[in-house]
């Protein structure tokens, strides 16, 4: 009989949509049974191991990964595809459940 580990770093094609090779269940993108978070996304590196990144753009901020999060990944609206406040704007209002509102800073 075969079968896989999970959390073992190395993703099992049957079984597993993730693995980062951790046991940590809740917050880092992937949990222990090997299914990708809401609002993350997971994508293997060279070796199996997925790397999981939170999601930019989808209106909600979670500032332990995002400076700002518009809802969008346009450039030049103060809000950048990576999630960083752009040059001369300031963002405000963003929240794990609501984006942020970017504006020109005044001088």
């Amino acid at each position: 009989v075969c079968s896989y580990t999970h959390m073992d770093g190395v993703r099992a094609i049957n079984g597993e949509l993730c693995d980062d090779g951790n046991n940590v269940d809740a917050g880092d993108g992937c949990t222990n049974s090997g299914t990708i978070e809401p609002d993350w996304s997971c994508s293997d590196n060279m070796l199996g191991k997925s790397v999981c990144r939170w999601i930019c753009g989808n209106g909600k901020r979670d500032a332990a990964f995002e400076r700002c999060d518009d809802a969008n990944n346009d450039a030049g609206d103060g809000c950048s595809a990576e999630c960083i406040v752009e040059d001369k704007y300031q963002c405000i209002g963003g929240t794990v459940q609501s984006p942020d509102s970017c504006y020109v800073q005044p001088v």
